[in-house]
């Protein structure tokens, strides 16, 4: 990474609206890295890493960072949280999925040209991530997550906005 550009909001914009405000900003050709505040990445590189994955092919639209508590997995009895693991060159292997979970994702710049910015079902909590990862599918590209890289998601939950985000 060459630089950071941080946005401070005077209001909630939501998730995709905040998103969005960062994906404006951007130069033609950048990849976009969305990651939330209540996450831990256990190695240095990764958002390198993240972004070679699009050098290497591009026909992948989103890639992540896979929580330590996502149910999606190779041995899943479900095959909506089924996922492939797929070596992509000699020293990277991604884990193919349908949705990446938006804790720590990057976006092909050739995907948000071609689809546009995040939208969200509510005005401020609304499956961006779930919706962004259909419309990328939809649009012929391939998400994943890239596995060997571990992040741990802090937020303990048990408040009112954690049981709603569940429900």
């Amino acid at each position: 990474l060459n630089n950071l550009t941080i946005n401070y909001n005077g209001m909630n914009l939501g998730t995709a609206g905040a998103v969005n405000l960062g994906i404006r900003t951007r130069m033609k050709g950048e990849v976009v890295l969305k990651m939330d505040n209540d996450v831990i990445v256990h190695q240095s590189g990764w958002a390198e890493e993240l972004e070679e994955v699009f050098k290497i092919d591009p026909s992948f639209g989103i890639v992540g960072l896979k929580r330590d508590d996502i149910l999606q997995n190779p041995a899943h009895e479900n095959e909506l949280y089924r996922t492939t693991i797929k070596p992509i060159n000699p020293t990277v292997t991604v884990e193919l999925i349908n949705d990446v979970m938006g804790t720590s994702t990057a976006y092909n710049p050739l995907l948000i040209d071609r689809v546009g910015y995040l939208n969200q079902l509510s005005d401020f909590y609304g499956f961006d991530d779930v919706l962004y990862s259909a419309r990328s599918i939809a649009a012929d590209f391939v998400n994943a997550f890239l596995p060997h890289i571990k992040i741990s998601h802090i937020d303990t939950g048990g408040d009112n906005y954690c049981e709603w985000k569940k429900r």
